[in-house]
C-alpha cells in the first residue's frame, strides 16, 4: 500500500469535518480521474478531508501531482484484479481504521469491491456510473449490478442518459442524476495562442481541430481520422490533434501514415496541459460510439470552442442549440460534413464557441456539482435510507 500527501487544515463551512474517501479503478488521465481533481479542490475549499484510493498505481504523474498539490491524501492498493482477495482485505482494513463518513466509488471494479468492503466495514457507500454502457464482461456486469442494487446506499449517474440506461439493471431504481462539471478555462493572450498553435501543428494551418481521450475503440478515433481525411479534400489547411494514450496508439499512427495524413494529423500522447491547448485551437471534435457525459466535451465548450460530436450519451442535452453540431455515431462522412459546415462559416463558429462557453458556465459549474455530492454524502452519513429519485438536468 502506497500513500502520499496529507490532509490540509480544516476550514469552516457547511461540510467542515466531513471525511470522504473516493475509490477509483486507477488514476489515469480520463474523465472520471479528472473529476477527482475537481472534487478535491472543492472539498478543500469547504473544509472536507478527502482520501483518494486507486486500486492500481497511477500510470501518469500529472493527476498524482495535481491531487497532491490540493492536499488530498492518496493511497494505492496495487492492483484492480477482482481475483486478488488481498485488495478487498486491504480496503476493509483501511475503512475500519480510518472510519470515514462516506465511501464514493467510481468505475466498474471499484463499484464491485467498494460496496462489499464498505458493508463489511460499516461505511456507507455511494456508487457512481460514468457511462451509458455496462461492463462488456457479463460476469463483471452481473457482479456490479448486484453490488449496486444490494449494497450501495445511493447510485449516482453523471447525466440523464446514463441514469436511463442503467435503471433496468438496478431493478427499476432510478439513479440520482448529478451531471459532470467543468472548471472555467481562461482565454489566452494572442501571442501565447499563436505559439501553442505552432507547437501543435506547425505554421500555415488555417484551422486546428482537437479531440482528447483514451485511445480505445469507444472513442472511435479511427472514424475521426477517416472523416478528417475526407475533410482535407476541401480544407487542405486544416490540422487535427488528438491528446491521449491507450491501446490503439500504434493502430492510429499506422492509419495516419496509410491515409497520407502525416504532418496534418498528430497524436500528442498524454498531456497534462489540455485546457491550455484547447484555448488555442478552433473546434472540438468527439467521435465516440458511446459515452456518459464526457468531461472532454465540456472542457472544449468551456474553452469557447464550437463542438462537432456524435449524438451519444448526454451530448444531445449538453450540446445545446447554437453551441455545435451532432451526427450519428459510426458515420465518418456525416462527421466530415458537419466539420466542413463549421469551418466554412468562421463567424458562425466563433458565435457557437461563445455560446458554448456561456452554456457550460451557466449549467455545469463545479460549485453546484460539489455541493450536491456533499449534501448527498451528509444525508447518507446521517443514516438516510435508500430511495428512488428523479433529478433531471444540470440546473
Amino acid at each position: 500500500m502506497l500513500s502520499s500527501g496529507a490532509p490540509g487544515p480544516v476550514v469552516s463551512g457547511a461540510y467542515a469535518s466531513m471525511r470522504i474517501v473516493q475509490l477509483i479503478d486507477s488514476l489515469t488521465v480520463g474523465g472520471a480521474e479528472k473529476l477527482q481533481v475537481l472534487f478535491a479542490r472543492a472539498a478543500r475549499e469547504r473544509g472536507v478531508e478527502v482520501t483518494i484510493v486507486g486500486l492500481k498505481p497511477p500510470r501518469y504523474p500529472e493527476i498524482f501531482r495535481e491531487l497532491a498539490a490540493l492536499d488530498a491524501r492518496l493511497v494505492t492498493l496495487g492492483s484492480a484484479s477482482l481475483s486478488d482477495p488481498r485488495q478487498l482485505v486491504s480496503l476493509v482494513r483501511l475503512l475500519r481504521r480510518e472510519r470515514f463518513d462516506v465511501l464514493f466509488t467510481h468505475l466498474s471494479t471499484a463499484n464491485i469491491l467498494g460496496p462489499i468492503a464498505a458493508a463489511l466495514a460499516g461505511t456507507p457507500a455511494i456508487s457512481t456510473l460514468h457511462s451509458e454502457a455496462p461492463p462488456p464482461n457479463r460476469v463483471r456486469g452481473a457482479l456490479e449490478s448486484w453490488t449496486l442494487r444490494r449494497l450501495s446506499r445511493r447510485v449516482v449517474a453523471v447525466g440523464r442518459a446514463v441514469a436511463e440506461a442503467h435503471q433496468e439493471r438496478l431493478g427499476g431504481r432510478r439513479p440520482i442524476e448529478i451531471p459532470n462539471p467543468v472548471a472555467p478555462i481562461p482565454l489566452l493572450a494572442e501571442a501565447e495562442r499563436c505559439s501553442i498553435r505552432r507547437e501543435l501543428a506547425g505554421d500555415g494551418k488555417d484551422f486546428i481541430l482537437m479531440s482528447t481521450g483514451m485511445l480505445r475503440r469507444q472513442k472511435a478515433f479511427d472514424d475521426l481520422l477517416t472523416a478528417f481525411a475526407e475533410l482535407r479534400l476541401t480544407h487542405p489547411g486544416a490540422a487535427l490533434v488528438i491528446a491521449g494514450g491507450g491501446p490503439q496508439a500504434g493502430e492510429l499512427a499506422a492509419q495516419i501514415e496509410a491515409s497520407g495524413l502525416a504532418g496534418h494529423a498528430h497524436l500528442l500522447g498524454v498531456r497534462g496541459d489540455v485546457p491550455r491547448l484547447l484555448a488555442a485551437v478552433d473546434v472540438y471534435v468527439s467521435s465516440s460510439l458511446w459515452e456518459g457525459l464526457p468531461l472532454s466535451v465540456l472542457e472544449g465548450m468551456a474553452a469557447g470552442l464550437p463542438v462537432v460530436a456524435t449524438a451519444v450519451g448526454d451530448l444531445p442535452q449538453v450540446v445545446a442549440e447554437g453551441t455545435g453540431l451532432l451526427v450519428e455515431p459510426g458515420r465518418p462522412r456525416a462527421l466530415a460534413e458537419a466539420l466542413r459546415s463549421v469551418l466554412d462559416d468562421r463567424a458562425g463558429a466563433v458565435a457557437m464557441g461563445a455560446a458554448a462557453r456561456r452554456h457550460v458556465a451557466r449549467n455545469y459549474g463545479p460549485d453546484r456539482w460539489a455541493d450536491r455530492l456533499l449534501e448527498l454524502a451528509r444525508e447518507v452519513a446521517c443514516g438516510g435510507g435508500r430511495r428512488s429519485e428523479r433529478r433531471g438536468g444540470p440546473g
